[in-house]
């Protein structure tokens, strides 16, 4: 299982078409960047289907995200799954039974820093990459038909004025860090 995930659990299984657009609603109603795309082998996967023999719901569609989802961003991909299908489902999100995430963590200001700006580099990168292999390139203007656009750079030569970074929690910062060797 992936440390952070959100998960389809059905009665039947989906067809293709089904199964895609569970991966496009998560991707289109939830944060910016939250599916984890990994490499296996020569192919990208960006959600596993399993069956789990007994279950109520025994099809299983699992999603690798970025991080956990706050529970007001679950519900929203939760009530756009349920307006387009028959409310036949469950969904669970990694952190559904994990403690509140309502407390604090205290991290040294300098690593605060560090790992911000170590976050906002692979966010940036990742969604680049993305974008590139949807056939994006850079170009000094935005252009949707031409598939331009200008932030299509490395963060390090990105100008200041093309930066955008999302808001990092303490909880999110020390995960980064312990994910990174740093105690």
């Amino acid at each position: 299982m992936y440390q952070h995930h959100i998960m389809l659990k059905t009665h039947e299984q989906l067809d293709a078409e089904g199964a895609m657009d569970w991966l496009g609603i998560t991707k289109r109603f939830g944060p910016e960047n939250i599916v984890f795309l990994y490499q296996h082998g020569a192919n990208e996967v960006a959600m596993e289907y399993g069956v789990s023999e007994g279950d109520e719901f025994p099809h299983v569609y699992t999603i690798p995200l970025t991080r956990d989802l706050a529970s007001d961003e679950a519900a929203i991909i939760v009530a756009a799954w349920d307006y387009k299908y028959v409310p036949d489902f469950n969904i669970e999100i990694s952190n559904m039974y994990s403690m509140a995430s309502d407390y604090e963590i205290d991290i040294d200001e300098s690593l605060v820093e560090t790992a911000t700006l170590d976050l906002n580099k692979w966010h940036h990168n990742r969604w680049r990459d993305e974008m590139v292999r949807e056939g994006w390139h850079y170009g000094l203007y935005f252009s949707e038909s031409k598939k331009s656009h200008p932030a299509l750079r490395d963060w390090d030569s990105l100008p200041e004025s093309h930066r955008r970074s999302p808001n990092f929690d303490n909880k999110e910062l020390f995960e980064w860090l312990r994910k990174n060797g740093v105690k």
